[in-house]
């Protein structure tokens, strides 16, 4: 089961005008290529939606911990893994500034969501924070994130296992450590 962004596998407006079988890379093997089947499951508001795959017995998946938005304090660091032509891993965190107004999505500032980096994890330390959904403005530099808690509930409601894990508290974990 893969949590990614709706606009990436069902269009913003255009119900059905994509591929039914997306192709799926991953971090660990970035030239295996895989194709996903395209779930009825999706949130348009959350823009949050489902492919599943067949993963080959030399992808292996860890359990990942949510990091609590409710206790994660404003301007903590968090860092984006995403692919934007090439993988990146930022040389510098972002920022989280809080909650969007009427909307499932938190904000995070200096975060390089640049186009083509949709659906590509935010981490707070060593637990997930949330999935990179859009650049909001200021060339990269806002962007959209939606809370790996919401994504969680979301799996949860539709009926799919998952590797993330409800992580009770805000934990400042750097990489490496």
């Amino acid at each position: 089961t893969i949590a990614t962004p709706q606009h990436l596998v069902w269009g913003y407006n255009e119900a059905g005008r994509y591929d039914d079988t997306p192709q799926v890379i991953f971090y660990d093997q970035p030239d295996l290529r895989l194709t996903a089947r395209r779930e009825k499951a999706f949130d348009s508001v959350a823009d949050l939606a489902v492919v599943t795959v067949d993963a080959p017995r030399s992808i292996s998946t860890k359990k990942v911990y949510t990091a609590s938005i409710k206790a994660t304090p404003l301007n903590a660091e968090v860092w984006d893994i995403g692919r934007a032509g090439q993988w990146l891993v930022s040389p510098t965190p972002g920022y989280y500034k809080g909650s969007v107004d009427a909307s499932p999505f938190v904000q995070v500032d200096g975060l390089p969501a640049v186009p083509g980096s949709s659906g590509g994890a935010v981490t707070l330390g060593s637990n997930l924070f949330g999935m990179v959904t859009g650049d909001i403005g200021r060339a990269g530099q806002l962007a959209w994130v939606l809370p790996a808690e919401t994504i969680l509930a979301e799996l949860n409601e539709w009926g799919f296992e998952t590797n993330i894990i409800a992580g009770p508290t805000y934990e400042p974990v750097p990489y490496g450590a």
